[in-house]
């Protein structure tokens, strides 16, 4: 990734970026750290779950399957969201680096 005045060039949080400004990237890190948390903690809890027959009637055990692909893939998009989201994190923690807004300030707006 390239370095500019503004911060970290480069990845699927561009658009995030280019209204990120040295007044609100503290709390853009802060509410995406949130987000992050949240999304780990039910993906742990979603990730132990499996789909079983809805009854006994015998449609239900041979759907179980499809929804638990369905489910699963479910799954993986909320993970691949978190992933982009620590991208984002990443780059906005760089960038207030690049401005200076102090170590704390940053560590205690970016603890994921």
């Amino acid at each position: 990734m390239e370095q500019t005045q503004r911060g970290t060039v480069g990845g699927s949080s561009d658009a995030l970026m280019s209204q990120i400004s040295p007044d609100n990237v503290l709390e853009v890190g802060r509410a995406l750290s949130a987000q992050i948390v949240a999304i780990r903690e039910s993906l742990r809890s979603a990730q132990r779950t499996r789909v079983g027959p809805c009854g006994d009637d015998p449609i239900s055990g041979v759907a179980t399957p499809a929804f638990q692909d369905r489910f699963e893939r479910t799954i993986a998009t909320h993970a691949q969201h978190q992933t982009e989201l620590e991208e984002a994190v990443r780059r906005l923690r760089a960038t207030a680096v690049v401005f200076e807004l102090g170590e704390d300030a940053i560590a205690r707006s970016f603890a994921i």
